[in-house]
Protein backbone atom coordinates (compact mmCIF):
# COMPACT_ATOMS: atom_id res chain seq x y z
CA UNK A 1 0.00 0.00 0.00
CA UNK A 2 1.68 3.09 -0.81
CA UNK A 3 0.84 6.83 -0.06
CA UNK A 4 0.28 8.41 -3.61
CA UNK A 5 -1.17 12.05 -2.47
CA UNK A 6 -3.12 13.92 -0.14
CA UNK A 7 -5.17 16.61 -1.27
CA UNK A 8 -6.56 19.60 0.98
CA UNK A 9 -8.35 22.37 0.23
CA UNK A 10 -11.49 24.91 1.57
CA UNK A 11 -15.00 25.27 -0.31
CA UNK A 12 -17.27 28.26 0.24
CA UNK A 13 -20.63 27.46 1.19
CA UNK A 14 -22.14 27.38 -2.08
CA UNK A 15 -20.30 24.21 -3.39
CA UNK A 16 -21.08 22.53 -5.85
CA UNK A 17 -23.88 19.69 -4.99
CA UNK A 18 -22.28 16.06 -5.32
CA UNK A 19 -24.72 12.83 -4.16
CA UNK A 20 -23.92 11.32 -0.65
CA UNK A 21 -22.94 8.42 -0.16
CA UNK A 22 -24.11 7.14 3.51
CA UNK A 23 -25.89 9.32 6.02
CA UNK A 24 -24.87 12.75 6.65
CA UNK A 25 -23.67 12.91 10.51
CA UNK A 26 -25.67 15.32 13.18
CA UNK A 27 -23.56 17.77 14.68
CA UNK A 28 -21.42 17.49 18.00
CA UNK A 29 -21.24 19.37 20.67
CA UNK A 30 -17.97 18.50 21.39
CA UNK A 31 -16.36 19.15 18.10
CA UNK A 32 -18.95 21.67 16.06
CA UNK A 33 -18.40 19.40 12.89
CA UNK A 34 -21.37 18.61 10.92
CA UNK A 35 -20.08 15.86 7.83
CA UNK A 36 -22.16 17.06 4.52
CA UNK A 37 -20.56 14.21 2.27
CA UNK A 38 -18.50 11.12 2.97
CA UNK A 39 -17.17 9.27 -0.74
CA UNK A 40 -15.03 6.04 -0.96
CA UNK A 41 -13.48 6.07 -4.80
CA UNK A 42 -11.47 4.05 -6.91
CA UNK A 43 -9.40 5.41 -10.30
CA UNK A 44 -9.24 2.77 -12.97
CA UNK A 45 -6.58 2.56 -14.81
CA UNK A 46 -7.19 5.40 -17.47
CA UNK A 47 -7.07 7.79 -14.49
CA UNK A 48 -10.85 8.24 -13.71
CA UNK A 49 -12.57 7.89 -10.15
CA UNK A 50 -15.58 6.07 -9.54
CA UNK A 51 -17.57 6.03 -6.24
CA UNK A 52 -17.73 2.50 -4.65
CA UNK A 53 -16.96 -0.07 -1.84
CA UNK A 54 -14.95 -2.45 -3.67
CA UNK A 55 -11.72 -2.35 -5.01
CA UNK A 56 -10.42 -5.10 -7.85
CA UNK A 57 -6.12 -4.42 -8.19
CA UNK A 58 -6.64 -6.09 -11.97
CA UNK A 59 -8.99 -3.17 -12.90
CA UNK A 60 -7.62 -0.31 -10.41
CA UNK A 61 -4.73 1.19 -9.94
CA UNK A 62 -5.88 3.45 -6.77
CA UNK A 63 -8.29 4.45 -4.50
CA UNK A 64 -8.89 6.90 -1.51
CA UNK A 65 -11.67 8.90 0.10
CA UNK A 66 -12.95 12.15 0.76
CA UNK A 67 -14.73 14.21 3.46
CA UNK A 68 -16.60 17.34 3.02
CA UNK A 69 -17.62 18.64 6.70
CA UNK A 70 -19.05 22.32 8.70
CA UNK A 71 -16.84 23.24 11.34
CA UNK A 72 -16.00 26.71 13.10
CA UNK A 73 -13.21 27.80 10.90
CA UNK A 74 -9.71 27.29 12.51
CA UNK A 75 -7.43 24.22 13.33
CA UNK A 76 -8.70 21.01 13.13
CA UNK A 77 -7.13 17.42 12.96
CA UNK A 78 -8.01 14.45 10.21
CA UNK A 79 -7.04 11.52 11.72
CA UNK A 80 -7.37 7.73 9.16
CA UNK A 81 -6.90 4.66 10.75
CA UNK A 82 -7.07 1.95 8.54
CA UNK A 83 -7.19 -2.10 9.28
CA UNK A 84 -6.30 -4.73 6.96
CA UNK A 85 -7.21 -8.35 6.56
CA UNK A 86 -3.29 -9.44 6.91
CA UNK A 87 0.13 -7.65 6.59
CA UNK A 88 0.93 -5.06 3.51
CA UNK A 89 3.90 -3.55 2.45
CA UNK A 90 3.14 0.55 3.58
CA UNK A 91 5.24 3.11 1.38
CA UNK A 92 3.79 6.03 4.04
CA UNK A 93 4.85 9.76 4.77
CA UNK A 94 6.10 11.28 7.86
CA UNK A 95 2.53 11.46 9.49
CA UNK A 96 1.49 7.86 9.45
CA UNK A 97 2.54 5.57 11.82
CA UNK A 98 2.66 1.77 11.04
CA UNK A 99 1.30 -1.39 13.50
CA UNK A 100 3.82 -3.74 14.24
CA UNK A 101 2.23 -6.61 12.69
CA UNK A 102 1.46 -4.35 9.36
CA UNK A 103 -1.80 -5.04 9.43
CA UNK A 104 -3.02 -1.13 10.34
CA UNK A 105 -2.03 2.37 9.60
CA UNK A 106 -2.52 5.49 11.46
CA UNK A 107 -2.14 8.80 9.75
CA UNK A 108 -2.74 12.48 11.38
CA UNK A 109 -3.14 15.44 9.55
CA UNK A 110 -3.37 19.10 10.71
CA UNK A 111 -5.69 21.18 8.81
CA UNK A 112 -6.84 25.00 9.18
CA UNK A 113 -9.20 26.72 6.94
CA UNK A 114 -11.13 30.35 7.31
CA UNK A 115 -13.96 29.28 6.26
CA UNK A 116 -16.52 26.84 7.55
CA UNK A 117 -16.37 24.50 4.66
CA UNK A 118 -13.79 21.69 4.80
CA UNK A 119 -13.03 19.21 2.34
CA UNK A 120 -10.48 16.46 2.69
CA UNK A 121 -9.44 13.85 0.70
CA UNK A 122 -6.77 10.92 0.73
CA UNK A 123 -5.39 8.35 -1.86
CA UNK A 124 -3.62 5.08 -1.60
CA UNK A 125 -2.27 3.14 -4.35
CA UNK A 126 -1.84 -0.91 -4.99
CA UNK A 127 1.31 -2.38 -3.90
CA UNK A 128 2.45 -6.25 -4.52
CA UNK A 129 1.76 -8.07 -1.59
CA UNK A 130 -1.44 -6.00 -0.35
CA UNK A 131 -3.84 -8.83 0.82
CA UNK A 132 -7.39 -9.27 -0.16
CA UNK A 133 -10.06 -8.83 2.00
CA UNK A 134 -12.05 -6.21 4.15
CA UNK A 135 -10.41 -2.83 4.62
CA UNK A 136 -11.46 -0.57 7.17
CA UNK A 137 -10.76 3.24 6.77
CA UNK A 138 -12.43 5.21 10.24
CA UNK A 139 -12.14 8.80 9.94
CA UNK A 140 -12.16 11.23 12.40
CA UNK A 141 -12.24 14.98 12.87
CA UNK A 142 -11.13 15.79 16.11
CA UNK A 143 -10.90 12.91 17.55
CA UNK A 144 -14.77 12.17 17.19
CA UNK A 145 -15.22 9.19 14.12
CA UNK A 146 -16.84 11.34 11.40
CA UNK A 147 -17.16 8.21 8.77
CA UNK A 148 -16.26 4.74 8.05
CA UNK A 149 -15.90 3.17 5.14
CA UNK A 150 -15.83 -1.11 4.66
CA UNK A 151 -13.96 -1.87 1.84
CA UNK A 152 -13.93 -5.18 -0.21
CA UNK A 153 -10.51 -5.76 -2.12
CA UNK A 154 -9.39 -8.31 -4.33
CA UNK A 155 -6.27 -8.58 -6.06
Amino acid sequence: MRKINLILFAVLLFSYPVALIGAPSAPTKKTRVRLTEAVFFVVDKQGKRHVSNSIDYSKHSSYGWSIDFDAKPGKHTIKEVIQLPGPANWGVGQNTTISTNQTSATSTYPVASETRNFVFQNMWSYAPGDPSGVYTFDIFVDNVLVKSFIIDVKN
